[in-house]
């Protein structure tokens, strides 16, 4: 037997939604985790304010280790590695926030390392 059918077209009900419509705006915004004082736009709720940028708490800067000459030779001196390519591993590592493939991309001027070789 055949499903039954409607005998009278219909169309659905209209779906209850919000009774107040949202309005937004094109705002201004700084980033507090920025030091140059730049000012960017974007969308947002009409009437929403922030005390700060929700997004500035994702901004973590690592303070790296730094070390003397006396440091280096004794501690970190290596047959493998120069003392000018770890003062740059070192500043690639936190310019680029120890981002490890973007430093392997960076790394030029000395011996091509491998990725694992430079987190080791």
């Amino acid at each position: 037997a055949a499903p039954p059918s409607p005998t009278q077209p219909s169309f659905k009900n209209k779906r209850k939604g919000p009774s107040k419509q949202v309005r937004w705006e094109f705002k201004p915004f700084s980033n507090s985790a920025r030091k140059d004082g730049l000012e960017l736009r974007h969308w947002a709720k009409q009437g929403l304010q922030w005390d700060d940028y929700p997004f500035a708490k994702f901004n973590k800067v690592l303070k790296l280790l730094t070390y003397s000459d006396d440091d280096y030779d004794r501690l970190l001196q290596s047959a493998e590695w120069s003392r000018e390519e770890t003062d740059l591993l070192m500043s690639l590592v936190q310019r680029f926030g120890m981002n490890f493939i973007i430093v392997h991309d960076r790394w030029a001027g000395f011996e091509l390392r491998s990725l694992e070789h430079m987190t080791d």
